[in-house]
């Protein structure tokens, strides 16, 4: 059965997708239960957690595509996408540094899960993108932003408008991945990476997340919100959202028609 599971080793939590079978893709279960998990996080006792997913294949290969409707109303075009915010609202919130370990895919809803972390380390075999205007969505404004914060309005823009696969050395470019190590010694040297943020002093090392996303931080008026959802349920209830997750599942091109 799919579930985050967690591992503590001197101070470092690393917390699993096992969702093999689906190249662990994310559902609704799997995001609450990450975001209980990270909230209940000690900062007394934690000093560093790595994100990653179960076997080789796949950091997570987004939102489970099984677990989302062809018809989507109000109530559940929200429901979903909010559970992933929350989700990703804790990581990164937390208060100790949070470090993504992407191996294989990397889309989607594992994207911003990614994005979230304070850092994202990679394996030289990654694949990286976000489809959701390959599936006829409005991405979420939190999730959006997070992007934009990160990598900057261009980048943002390239990479959402665009939908494309990008590799490794893709994403260092674009500035999502820190770091890129082969595949053969990937653990290895995340374990040395996450070691030595360990080692550092927590207090300081936590202080200097705190600042530095204090100073990232962006809000949203209630009216641009209130715009934002209007578009994305727009989304949602179209045809266009439909045809786009039938013809992944199917594995061929979407025939879009703009409604």
């Amino acid at each position: 059965m799919p579930a985050i599971t967690q591992a503590e080793t001197n101070g470092i939590l690393t917390l699993t997708i096992e969702h093999a079978e689906r190249r662990n893709a994310i559902n609704p279960a799997l995001l609450e239960q990450l975001e209980t998990m990270v909230e209940d996080i000690d900062r007394d006792k934690i000093r560093c957690v790595v994100l990653r997913g179960a076997g080789s294949q796949a950091f997570c290969s987004g939102y489970d595509l099984q677990a989302l409707p062809t018809q989507i109303d109000e109530e559940e075009a929200f429901a979903g996408p909010q559970l992933l915010a929350d989700a990703c609202d804790a990581i990164s919130e937390c208060p100790v540094p949070t470090v993504a370990a992407m191996q294989g895919a990397c889309f989607g809803a594992g994207g911003e899960l990614a994005i979230a972390c304070d850092l994202r380390v990679a394996a030289d075999d990654l694949k990286f993108g976000m489809p959701p205007a390959k599936l006829g969505i409005v991405y979420q404004q939190d999730g959006l932003a997070r992007f934009v914060r990160e990598l900057g309005y261009a980048r943002t823009k390239e990479i959402f408008f665009t939908g494309a696969t990008w590799n490794a050395a893709d994403a260092e470019r674009l500035g999502f991945v820190n770091r890129i190590w082969p595949a053969a010694s990937f653990w290895t040297e995340v374990q040395a990476f996450v070691t030595a943020i360990a080692a550092n002093a927590p207090l300081a090392v936590q202080g200097m997340k705190r600042i530095v996303d204090a100073v990232a931080e962006t809000d949203f008026t209630a009216v641009e919100e209130r715009e934002f959802d209007r578009l994305r349920l727009q989304a949602f209830q179209s045809a266009d959202y439909r045809e786009g997750v039938k013809a992944m599942g199917e594995k061929r091109p979407p025939a879009f028609v703009g409604n």
